[in-house]
Parts: structure tokens; sequence; C-alpha cells
């Protein structure tokens, strides 16, 4: 004899049994954040030449590195300032986001590219530098799309000067 309680769905599978959107979510959440870095990380030991490789791209004018005489460290490229990921405004973080989406694509699309330390270092210990991508410079790249500005001790925050505040 059959049994029947309830009646059989079409589709269901019982009590816990079902789709778990939380879990499809944390993977997509997951790989968006992952793929660049991995990206970055393969990218950067395929194209680089000389000592120094690519690890990924941390904002507009900073990425981190391994060198053959170091461990990972991190390189500012000099003569030029883009706005901070945390900066003071929306607009600023706007901008920030864009300028490290820029450099990303930049070296994506590079066939060659390069890193020449400087030997000095900033306020924050980085290594200061210049990256070459198909033998231009990227803060030239960087300047040209409007991501960047020349770089000048006590330059005015970003946020004013995109909201139009007079210096």
């Amino acid at each position: 004899l059959r049994r029947t309680l309830m009646p059989r769905m079409r589709g269901y599978r019982g009590p816990g049994r079902g789709r778990r959107p939380l879990g499809k979510i944390a993977t997509a959440v997951f790989v968006i954040i992952a793929a660049p870095v991995v990206a970055d990380y393969v990218n950067g030991w395929m194209k680089a030449e000389g000592d120094c490789r690519l690890v990924r791209v941390i904002d507009g004018d900073t990425i981190a590195m391994t060198c053959a005489e170091a461990s990972q460290t991190r390189l500012r490229l000099s003569g030029i300032d883009t706005p901070e990921l945390r900066g003071g405004c929306w607009q600023e973080r706007l901008l920030a986001a864009r300028a490290s989406l820029f450099l990303r694509w930049k070296l994506y699309r590079a066939g060659q590219v390069e890193v020449m330390l400087s030997g000095e270092t900033d306020r924050y210990d980085r290594g200061l530098g210049r990256l070459l991508l198909d033998g231009r410079a990227a803060s030239g790249h960087l300047l040209d799309a409007g991501l960047a500005r020349p770089y000048l001790r006590g330059d005015r925050p970003w946020c004013d000067q995109l909201k139009g505040v007079p210096a």
C-alpha cells in the first residue's frame, strides 16, 4: 500500500533541500573580488621583464610587486597623484575606482610591462618608480585620461577639486 500524507509536488525536494540563494550570492561576490586579483597576478607574471613582477593593482598610483632582491613590496608611481579609494567624498571614491580599473585594463592590454625603481621611498615606505607599459609610462596614460594629476607637495584635497572649490 502506498501511504500519501501530502501530495507529491513536482520539483519539491523536502525541507531544507531547496535552492540556496545566499550560497550563490556569496560565490558571485567571491568571484567578483578574487577575479581581478588573480588576473593581476597572472598578467604580471606573463608580461613582466626584469627582476620585478607585478602582483596586483592596489589603486591608481600604487601596485604590489615582487622583486628578486626583496619579498613583496609596494611601488608608488612617481610624478602623479590619483584619488584615494577611501577618499573623503563619493566623487573621489568613484574616480579612484575608475583610476584603478583603468590601470588594470592598461596592464591587461599591454604586451610588455617593465618596472623601473628609483631607489627612493615615500613617507609610507613604498618604493618610488615608474611602470612602463609597452615602453610608455603608466602615469602618462592616467594623466591623459584625466584620472590623475601631477604630484605636488601640499596639494589640495581631491574632494575640493572635484566640487570646484577654489584654491
